[in-house]
């Protein structure tokens, strides 16, 4: 059960997609509770709107279920298990509906409170950060007694704030299509550093930007920054000036893996990141 399923730009929804494909792999019948899905075994819902806070998740392409108790009953008859990806209503009423039919859930910790400061430019304020981790755990974190952690990181930030339930740290992984590479298949005698992230706040791609503005060799670096986000123009303004003009956009799996074995090295910068993968 997940607040967004289809846009595969964001992390979490990655992350879904992958755990879905990969148990289906394995022979599991795997349902799916999300908004704008079809298909066998995709159970779809309305896209719940919430004023302001809608408009700021849309940029971020993320989107919020609207919980429906007849379809969630529907979706979880005969199944074995309920995973809640997000600390929202949708898998809070999914909590609930699972607890009245008596079937085991567990959930996972994907939302970092600074995901939510930093897109509205107020990550400054510890004691808010603070506030809403607090009203994570009243709100939904203390009905979950098995929680998946994507990094040693975001266990060790659920104790420290008092978090209850056992924490299972267990990697988000990555696509199987990223094998490694026999030989670096660039072109030319340029070297090539790349990231790959969105274009928001919790990010830090003007780090790496800055970064090879000042190096002595920004006459033979070719920087990539791919990705999707509300900062794209920003970061573009940035980057003016730079030898090489860097290289900017959005790419699907098999085309940023051909882009990826053409590089020399790989530089994640955020602010904000629970597993950098």
């Amino acid at each position: 059960v997940v607040d967004s399923f289809e846009d595969k730009s964001n992390g979490t929804s990655m992350t879904c997609y992958r755990f879905y494909k990969a148990l289906k792999e394995r022979g599991h019948e795997v349902r799916v509770v999300a908004p704008f899905i079809q298909g066998e075994g995709f159970f779809a819902l309305k896209e719940r709107y919430i004023p302001l806070v809608t408009e700021i998740a849309r940029k971020q392409h993320m989107i919020f279920g609207k919980p429906d108790e007849r379809i969630l009953k529907k979706a979880f008859e005969g199944v074995d298990i309920v995973h809640v990806f997000l600390p929202f209503d949708l898998e809070k009423t999914a909590i609930k509906v699972a607890r009245e039919l008596k079937i085991p859930y567990v959930g996972a910790f994907h939302l970092q409170p600074e995901h939510i400061t930093y897109n509205i430019k107020l990550q400054n304020l510890n004691w808010l950060n603070r506030l809403i981790f607090w009203w994570f755990k009243k709100n939904y974190y203390q009905y979950l007694y098995h929680i998946h952690c994507p990094s040693p990181l975001i266990k060790n930030e659920l104790e420290r704030h008092g978090y209850g339930g056992k924490k299972y740290v267990i990697s988000n992984g990555f696509d199987p299509l990223y094998t490694k590479r026999s030989h670096n298949t660039k072109t030319d005698d340029l070297f090539h550093i790349i990231m790959v992230g969105r274009y928001s706040n919790e990010k830090n791609q003007q780090v790496l930007i800055e970064a090879v503005r000042l190096s002595r060799f920004s006459q033979q670096i070719q920087l990539h920054l791919k990705g999707i986000g509300p900062n794209l123009a920003k970061l573009q303004k940035c980057a003016q000036g730079l030898v090489y003009p860097v290289d900017f956009g959005f790419l699907e799996p098999q085309d940023l893996i051909t882009l990826l074995y053409q590089c020399d090295l790989y530089v994640h910068a955020a602010d904000v990141e629970g597993e950098a993968i």
